[in-house]
């Protein structure tokens, strides 16, 4: 992000408890653990998404 000159406006969370959200604004990141991943079924729940491919990332 930092390459591409999006500021980072906020950060929420910790990653000791497993859970960090990074607002870019118009983007938003949320990086899990593997065990909160698991718990919130993130990969069941949006297995049905689109996947989009990004170039030169």
């Amino acid at each position: 992000m930092y390459k591409n000159e999006y500021a980072l406006i906020g950060r929420e969370g910790r990653s000791e408890g497993g859970w960090v959200l990074l607002d870019y604004g118009d983007i938003v990141v949320h990086l899990f653990s593997d065990e909160m991943r698991e718990f919130y079924n993130i990969d069941g729940t949006w297995r049905d998404a689109d996947t989009i491919v990004v170039k030169g990332a």
